[in-house]
């Protein structure tokens, strides 16, 4: 067995917070050796024994010494020493007694408990010494400063009287620590309890108490010239306790509000231990009809509000069988459009007044319940309505609770639940004047749900509506709560306007609101799409749409070329460019027109308007702005150029970007064009990104799919899976197979190309019935055709196969054409020497178990397979044409290489002419010459081989195989064989 190896892990950083939870999966360490040893076949079954923990010195300390007599201690205890057994017994009865074993493992309690005892200690002592010093200093008196006559001296110790008041609130708010069930802080059922409330609301009134006494004992310090007479009148023994008493005072004074403190840690502690979310509250479910007693009897009233109930509570849990229950029952009472007078209606009223609908889809989104939100789109849900999710309630001291804490600047660094849950408030501002009504789409971006922010658009959600609020920053439409790569992308092919800008004061747009969140990575993303800042107001203008503003401008001399207030911009864009982003055509016409514009304005990335519409798929912008003389050969600070950056999206059916590419080959773009740096095509381009609609739009329009980039990468070979490259070799009208087959055997034929079209392998087979055609040249030049362009070819050896002359002329110009035949076999068929020196290989895969009967009918013959053997052959022959189309593609590369030196090669040096030229070409291509010994003279043969092969001659000799005579006639049909030699002899005569 292999020892365990020890693997030094120390400088390896810690794990990401994400992966720590699956640690349990052994992975690699810095020594790849043991981890493959580990795992190796001989030991990856044996049992894992860990390395014995060795200590890093072996000098020890005295932690070191502990924990040994420690672990001796536990594991032998009938062995301890009496001395340690007193002190153990000794230390576990002073836990005991100090309740340690209750109250030690706990974060906040014990730490509550502590602090109460002394607060309590301590009132207790001042409470005591009030009484006993209070007649001493009430012998004593000073002059009022306002004139209105003497004070007695005890008047020192009234704020300490009412810091005293505070006992008992202070106690109270300890009894959660007493872990009995009636001080919880919350229920079994996760609900708030009343003592909970109980304390908040002590709390908050201690709160105000301090403050006031605070308050008061300052002013009264101050008035009364912080009691100097009285100070100077006490004997020193009295004055001694009085500032004892004080120092008392402002010391308990100051622990009642660390107590306040603790308690608030208690809080949230148990919060969090009990899974309690400060949002948890908005998804309960609510009565939306309380107000209408008068419109709604008390049984419509009572069956709304079940209904109503089932339907947001069955959303949010995602109980799709009780949520089909209740949805049946809604129709039933209101029949199939319920959900628009129950939920399509709400909407802010007089500004300032809003109400909760209680949508189930706005709740089902937010528990990110995808099945749910699909089957209430299916039902007709409205993808646009609007609700209120924030509701805050006058009811519930929590929330005043919060406010408080976060108005005292000291108290706000100890409220970490409000600080660990800031996104309390992204549905809108909790005041209960302020209202905000949201779409599904909305709360879906805030939540990131890119599946069903997908569900929503399909639904035809607006993409660019704003949210109702009577708060400015809340009216924003569903991009500024963009936190999502995919979901803005999801947005942007929707239509989604990335220039919007609120106005009413909040002039930023969705970029900047990215950018000043920190979030670099979406801002990188956004600019892709053609993100900015707020510019100017023309600039608005001219994204919206709004061609009399801008008309306006340019009449009072605004330059058509600004680029920003008082200012170049963040990416030096024209109000040209955002009206063609945003495909406003009038604005675009009316920009070009005026003669100072910029038609070809660049940005910071390069991009001109012609660029940006062309992006968003604007043909009618693209039109205007051709016809206004715009570059078609601009390239981007990539190295892109136009119909480059079109390839890099894809053309769908709902908004096809065929039009836009004609446009620009219409008016002189090249269609053809390689990027600047990678050489690659747009078609390179389109299949990268698995763009299958427009790689087929460009294979139509002429690109060649066996192009080449920098690197010598075929454009078919980006395709990023089988099915593309397949739909693409189709459009293309490129062919891995052709069939060639007896038309007696159609039917067999066209079952064996349907099998390989379902394994993504493109076939031709020729659908013309030569019968009564009589070899026309129309059906002969579609034949040669489809050899020509196919990787291989498949023949269908039937009996009658061999004597078809239009069979046999297909495998002849097959192998004329150095296009490899392979055969199948369904039927019984007769190989002959000429049938056999056409075919590719010898060994062709026979169907014939397969077939379990056949039936003639007329020339036609019909076949009855068993589909298990059936489908074994072919993946027999789909195994042997994957090899051969694979080696044909590395085989046409190869001659296109050569080709293309051969052709440098000539270019440089065009002097040299006949033989040499000669050598050269044989030597730069597949061209051989065959040489014949039949065994004899094998010596004189090879040194022959060898002196042709010095001159650049690529020579094959005759191989002593079984198979010799069929190996001679393949090196003599072969179009790569210029010539052969045979080696003559009166030995090799007489064999």
């Amino acid at each position: 067995m292999y020892p365990p190896m020890q693997v030094d892990d120390s400088d390896l950083p810690p794990p990401p917070p994400l992966a720590t939870h699956i640690n349990l999966i052994q992975a690699p360490t810095t020594c790849h050796a043991a981890f493959v040893l580990a795992h190796s076949p001989r030991t990856s079954t044996q049992r894992f024994t860990p390395t014995t923990y060795q200590r890093a010195s072996s000098l020890q300390t005295d932690d070191d010494v502990r924990f040994d007599r420690y672990i001796d201690g536990a594991k032998n205890p009938d062995e301890a020493s009496p001395l340690d057994l007193a002190v153990k017994w000794s230390v576990r009865t002073m836990r005991q007694v100090s309740l340690f074993s209750y109250y030690g493992n706990t974060f906040v309690s014990a730490r509550m408990i502590s602090w109460t005892v002394q607060i309590t200690l301590i009132h207790a002592a001042l409470l005591a010494s009030l009484f006993a010093f209070t007649p001493e200093l009430f012998a004593f008196s000073y002059r009022d400063p306002s004139g209105t006559g003497t004070g007695r001296c005890d008047d020192i110790v009234d704020g300490i009287e009412t810091t005293v008041y505070a006992a008992v609130a202070n106690v109270i708010v300890c009894l959660p620590t007493s872990h009995a069930a009636m001080f919880q802080l919350y229920t079994t059922q996760r609900k708030k309890s009343y003592f909970h409330t109980i304390c908040e609301l002590l709390v908050m009134m201690e709160i105000v108490f301090l403050g006031c006494k605070l308050v008061l004992d300052v002013y009264l310090l101050i008035v009364r010239h912080f009691y100097r007479d009285c100070l100077n009148q006490l004997p020193t023994s009295l004055k001694a306790k009085v500032f004892v008493l004080l120092a008392l005072d402002v010391y308990v004074y100051v622990a009642c509000w660390y107590q306040i403190t603790l308690f608030n840690r208690m809080r949230d502690v148990a919060l969090g231990q009990r899974n309690m979310l400060p949002t948890n509250h908005l998804f309960e479910f609510s009565d939306p009809d309380w107000w209408k007693l008068w419109q709604i009897s008390p049984s419509r009233r009572r069956s709304l509000r079940e209904i109503k109930r089932g339907l947001y509570e069955s959303a949010a849990t995602g109980d799709e069988a009780a949520l089909d229950q209740f949805l049946h029952q809604a129709i039933s009472l209101d029949g199939a459009d319920f959900h628009r007078s129950w939920y399509s209606q709400n909407r802010l009223f007089g500004r300032h007044v809003a109400t909760s609908v209680r949508n189930p889809l706005h709740v089902a989104v937010i528990k990110g319940r995808t099945n749910v939100v699909e089957k209430l789109l299916a039902a007709g849900f409205d993808a646009n309505a609007l609700d209120k999710i924030q509701t805050p309630s006058l009811m519930d001291l929590s929330q005043w609770y919060q406010t408080i804490f976060n108005v005292l600047v000291f108290l706000r660094s100890t409220n970490f639940s409000e600080a660990s849950g800031a996104s309390a408030h992204r549905y809108g501002p909790s005041a209960f004047w302020c209202q905000t009504l949201l779409t599904p789409l909305h709360v879906a971006m805030m939540h990131n749900e890119s599946a069903i922010v997908g569900l929503l658009l399909a639904a035809h959600a607006d993409p660019n509506q704003v949210a109702a609020s009577n708060q400015r920053k809340c009216l924003v439409p569903p991009l500024f709560h963009a936190d999502c790569a995919v979901c803005l992308r999801l947005l942007m092919d929707a239509g989604a306007n990335l220039l919007h800008i609120p106005g009413n004061g909040f002039f930023m747009t969705a970029y900047e609101v990215v950018v000043r969140s920190g979030n670099f990575n979406l801002a990188d993303a956004m600019v892709e799409w053609g993100a900015d800042i707020a510019l100017t107001p023309m600039h608005a203008a001219a994204a919206d749409g709004d061609w009399k503003t801008v008309a306006t401008f340019l009449e009072a001399g605004i330059d058509p070329n600004i680029l920003g207030e008082n200012s170049t911009g963040r990416f030096h864009r024209t109000p040209l460019h955002w009206a063609a982003m945003r495909g406003q055509a009038r604005v675009v016409e009316v920009l070009v027109t005026a003669p100072e514009c910029n038609v070809n304005a660049v940005d910071l990335l390069g991009m001109t308007p012609l660029s940006w519409a062309c992006v968003f798929n604007h043909d009618v912008v693209v039109e205007l702005l051709l016809r206004a003389n715009a570059d078609v050969t601009v390239v981007d600070t990539r190295g892109r150029g136009v119909v480059l950056l079109v390839a890099g999206f894809e053309s769908h059916a709902q908004r096809p970007r065929e039009a836009v590419l004609r446009l620009l080959r219409a008016y002189g773009g090249n269609i053809h064009a390689r990027h600047d740096i990678t050489g690659e095509s747009a078609l390179h381009v389109a299949l990268k990104r698995g763009h299958v609609e427009m790689a087929k739009l460009l294979v139509q329009m002429g690109l060649d799919v066996t192009a080449v980039d920098a690197k010598g990468v075929r454009a078919i070979d980006c395709a990023t899976s089988s099915e593309m490259q397949y739909a693409v070799k189709k459009a293309a009208g490129q062919r891995d197979v052709m069939i060639s087959y007896c038309h007696s055997h159609r039917s067999f034929a066209l079952k064996v190309r349907q099998s390989l079209e379902d394994h993504h392998i493109t076939t031709w087979i020729d659908q013309l019935d030569p019968t009564g055609i009589g070899g026309g040249s129309e059906w002969r030049e579609e034949i040669a055709r489809g050899i020509q362009s196919a990787s291989v070819v498949l023949a269908v050896l039937s009996e009658d196969y061999p004597q078809s002359q239009w069979c046999m002329k297909e495998l002849a110009f097959a192998k004329l054409h150095n296009v490899p035949v392979v055969g199948i076999t369904c039927g019984n068929v007769v190989v002959g020497d000429e049938l056999e020196v056409y075919l590719w290989t010898r060994q062709a895969v026979d169907f014939r178990p397969s077939i379990l009967s056949t039936a003639k009918a007329g020339n036609h013959v019909t076949f009855e397979f068993d589909n298990n053997q059936y489908h074994v052959h072919i993946r027999q022959l789909l195994d042997g044409l994957r090899d051969e189309i694979e080696e044909r593609r590395v085989v046409s590369a190869a001659l296109k290489h050569q080709a293309l030196e051969l052709h440098v090669q000539h270019s440089h040096d065009g002097s040299r002419r006949s033989g040499s030229s000669s050598v050269v070409s044989v030597a730069a291509s597949d061209a051989y010459v065959f040489l014949c010994h039949g065994d004899c003279h094998v010596s004189f043969a090879k040194a022959l081989q060898n002196q042709l092969q010095a001159v650049g001659i690529r020579c094959k000799l005759d191989q002593p195989k079984p198979n010799r005579q069929m190996l001679a006639k393949d090196h003599v049909l072969d179009p790569n064989c210029i010539a052969v030699l045979l080696v003559l002899s009166d030995v090799s005569t007489k064999r």
